[in-house]
């Protein structure tokens, strides 16, 4: 069986190096968390550790991306990890002297949101460097893996040694894993090169407007957006329902932790085993929605073992959502413009995030917890389906159908608005693939294929979209 991106050397020692990172963070979210409920009493206190953790992943990012085009990656990461080991050591020292009020958590949350928005878009513009083409799949399920799986380990060690140790304790080492991955950087072949071209302000410009003219990079960016702003902030209230709907202390609010942390690592085998599939957008679609409604019924949820599972299921399908998504952007990312537009994806799946912490902590406080986190997943639900039904309208989309089709003797092309029944029919008299695939998923699977920047490249535009041939002008408008 393949190992993936595991047997790519520089890969293996980085990810290895931010397990035990992770590992770290996730005793340190643990311990957090239960601190300042305990300080507090309040589901809004964690949602202002949300707001102060969204104002940075929304502000900086881009700004981090452009950073990435232009700086070495590695020496960026250098940066970051040595700031978060600081500041993670300033929070163990003040728990320990009894000194920690929920502003320093505040303050805490802030400083490492902004090192985060840095970090992120490098350590992801890095990806592609450490690894063969054929294991970004792979690479990015282990990527995943490394934070969501640490769930398995994190929690569990918090629930063991906060008795012992405290949550100082468990602060300091949080603040002793990043030394893990500042130990592997020196050892990396690969630095993350990159020549700077222009003006920051011009590269920002053209991150965005690359994003912005991409049907399915854009799809795939705003269906991120959705499930993190509605769906992701049901994990930092779950000490609300750890403790008022399911009668759980600390060490069994960890367990709910690490069953959703195990969904995720099972879902992160498959893909890791599984290399390459065809069809990302189909498995992110159906991923989202079952995310929305694992975690719907979990709020729902009033009897543990119940819980359990639907912690599990929607790990899982969390995934699955994230691992096709994220491998779809670094496929169709040209490698200058990686940084950037990983950027914009940071802000999707990191900053939103925060925000529908603030948002759901806030109206926690006045309906409750599961009205609340219901009614989120019922919206994620919605508008997914939505942009998974969008029509394939972009102006830059037809005239590069009609040069193609024009170039290969076609005759004018039409540029009107394809409909499935033309697109099916004209895709099944060539045996294309595409057939049969609903309505919904014709931006993903269809119209995305025909985007002029992808055509010619069958390993993105075709084998990730649905089918095995290189784009044809039966691609192009009906």
């Amino acid at each position: 069986m393949s190992l993936g991106a595991l047997r790519d050397r520089d890969f293996c020692i980085l990810w290895s190096a931010v397990v035990i990172s992770n590992i770290g963070t996730w005793m340190h979210i643990v311990a957090q968390g239960w601190l300042l409920y305990q300080l507090t009493n309040s589901a809004l206190w964690l949602g202002l550790v949300g707001l102060m953790r969204a104002v940075p992943l929304l502000g900086f990012p881009l700004l981090g991306g452009v950073v990435a085009d232009r700086v070495p990656r590695t020496t960026i990461l250098y940066v970051t990890q040595t700031a978060a080991a600081l500041m993670a050591a300033g929070l163990a020292v003040a728990a320990a002297l009894g000194l920690v009020a929920p502003r320093h958590i505040l303050l805490f949350a802030f400083g490492t949101a902004v090192v985060q928005a840095f970090d992120g878009p490098a350590r992801e513009a890095l990806l592609p460097d450490l690894i063969a083409p054929e294991n970004m799949m792979s690479a990015v399920s282990l990527n995943s893996w490394s934070f969501n799986g640490a769930i398995l380990i994190g929690p569990a060690l918090a629930a063991l040694l906060i008795p012992g140790i405290g949550i100082a304790g468990v602060f300091g080492l949080n603040a002793l894993s990043f030394g893990a991955v500042l130990i592997a950087l020196p050892l990396l072949r690969a630095k993350g090169g990159v020549v700077p071209i222009g003006s920051a302000r011009r590269n920002l410009i053209e991150g965005l407007s690359y994003v912005a003219q991409h049907p399915t990079m854009l799809a795939v960016v705003l269906m991120t957006a959705t499930v993190s702003l509605f769906g992701r902030s049901y994990g930092q209230l779950m000490p609300v329902f750890a403790r008022d709907f399911l009668g759980l202390d600390a060490s069994g609010m960890s367990i709910l932790y690490t069953l959703a942390g195990l969904g995720t690592c099972t879902s992160a085998a498959v893909f890791v085993f599984l290399r390459d599939p065809r069809r990302k957008g189909l498995i992110a679609v159906g991923g989202a929605i079952s995310f929305a409604v694992a975690v719907a019924l979990f709020a729902l949820s009033r009897v543990l073992w119940i819980s359990e599972i639907l912690l599990f299921l929607a790990g899982g399908a969390l995934i699955a959502f994230s691992t096709s998504a994220t491998t779809l952007l670094q496929k169709l990312a040209p490698r200058e413009l990686r940084g950037r537009i990983m950027s914009v994806n940071t802000i999707a799946w990191q900053g939103l995030e925060y925000v529908g912490v603030l948002l759901t902590g806030a109206l926690a406080t006045v309906w409750t917890a599961p009205p609340v986190v219901v009614g989120a997943a019922v919206m994620m639900g919605i508008a997914v389906i939505a942009i998974a039904t969008l029509r394939c309208e972009s102006s830059e989309w037809s005239d590069g159908a009609s040069k193609l089709n024009a170039s290969q003797g076609g005759g004018r092309a039409n540029t009107g608005r394809c409909t499935m029944r033309q697109l099916n029919a004209r895709a099944s008299k060539e045996k294309n693939l595409v057939v049969g695939f609903p309505t919904g998923w014709r931006l993903l699977f269809a119209c995305g294929g025909c985007d002029p920047h992808m055509r010619g490249a069958s390993s993105v535009a075709i084998d990730e979209l649905g089918s095995r041939e290189q784009c044809r002008p039966l691609f192009g408008p009906c």
